[in-house]
């Protein structure tokens, strides 16, 4: 996974090289990200029984980033609420779903997205689309202080995931050299480890897809 991620950062710094023709110009600053979707989800069926689950997590947090003019690393630090919805099917009994208690997931964000900057309007705003990799590092999934995986043979590194991501950005200048950036993206979500070890085995498993929303504060350098 790992492997997969450096070789499509790579591709995405090469590709957006080749394209883009603005001049170089290195970008920082910070900012608040809103995060949610679907982290992944598996379905199990077998002689009329079925076993289906899904999670989704919510998040928000504040994240900062670094900017060569055609490729954007960022790191981010997000929590929010985990849920988790379940369904049984056995023959000849009432169908069973709920859906667990909130948990509360903190993780850590490294994202890697290449750039094809478009300057719009006298030129003082960019806009660019986006398309790369991102991989989040889980600190904690705790309810009321209680670590949700104690007492399993997993840790919250197994709710570790990597993902894809695409979508759309603009740069506003708002003096000489600041500026305000706002983004939106969708990814996919391929599946963690946690979500594997927890279902029954020979059940099928899904990522997931979800929205990120930023908005930043950016000083060109």
């Amino acid at each position: 996974m790992r492997r997969l991620f450096f070789v499509l950062a790579f591709a995405a710094f090469v590709v957006t090289g080749v394209f883009a023709q603005a001049p170089f110009h290195l970008r920082a600053g910070s900012g608040l990200v809103l995060d949610g979707g679907r982290l992944g989800s598996h379905t199990f069926s077998q002689l009329g029984y079925s076993d289906s689950a899904h999670t989704n997590a919510f998040g928000g947090g504040g994240f900062f980033f670094f900017d060569l003019t055609y490729v954007e690393l960022s790191a981010g630090l997000m929590t929010g609420p985990f849920l988790k919805h379940w369904e049984t099917i056995e023959p000849g009994l009432p169908t069973e779903s709920g859906t667990d208690g909130i948990f509360i997931l903190t993780r850590v964000e490294l994202s890697l997205l290449g750039k094809i900057p478009i300057c719009i309007g006298m030129g003082d705003s960019v806009l660019f689309p986006l398309f790369g990799a991102g991989y989040d590092f889980v600190l904690s999934l705790s309810d009321g202080g209680r670590n949700a995986i104690a007492g399993t043979a997993l840790a919250p590194s197994d709710l570790n995931t990597f993902r894809l991501k695409a979508g759309l950005g603009m740069d506003i200048q708002t003096f000489s050299r600041t500026f305000f950036r706002a983004s939106v993206l969708g990814y996919y979500r391929f599946v963690a480890r946690y979500f594997r070890e927890l279902a029954p085995a020979g059940a099928e498993h899904h990522g997931g897809f979800g929205a990120i929303i930023r908005f930043a504060l950016g000083w060109r350098f």
